[in-house]
């Protein structure tokens, strides 16, 4: 079972909250962001946020999606997607993270949590 919270030196990986909207919508509705990923829309509305968060601020949260918090604040998002059919043991991994917090290392330290958690799971080879 995948933890719902993972502590980095850096960042907080948590479940995300509806009360994580303002920043959610801060930090993702950025072109230099946005353009580095498939499945995000810029500019990114606020029914966009309230889609999003419907989707993973649940009770229970969904297993393998967390918000990067630093300094109390939700500043990017890291998910991992399991694979289908001959690809049923393998999982991508995603990510973002504000623009305000490149270059410090916080996405490289929750790839490091998140790959490792992953590869605990006795079902996951790659």
């Amino acid at each position: 079972m995948l933890p719902t919270r993972i502590s980095c030196e850096r960042s907080l990986l948590r479940p995300w909250r509806p009360s994580d909207r303002a920043s959610l919508l801060r930090h993702v509705d950025d072109r230099a962001v946005a353009r580095n990923l498939r499945r995000v829309p810029h500019p990114y509305t606020d029914a966009d946020a309230d889609w999003w968060l419907g989707v993973v601020a649940t009770d229970p949260p969904p297993p393998g999606v967390w918000a990067i918090e630093v300094d109390g604040e939700a500043v990017g998002a890291i998910g991992l997607e399991r694979g289908s059919d001959i690809e049923e043991h393998s999982v991508e991994v995603g990510y973002w993270l504000g623009r305000a917090y490149w270059g410090r290392g916080i996405v490289t330290e929750a790839l490091r949590a998140v790959t490792a958690a992953a590869l605990a799971e006795p079902d996951i080879a790659r």
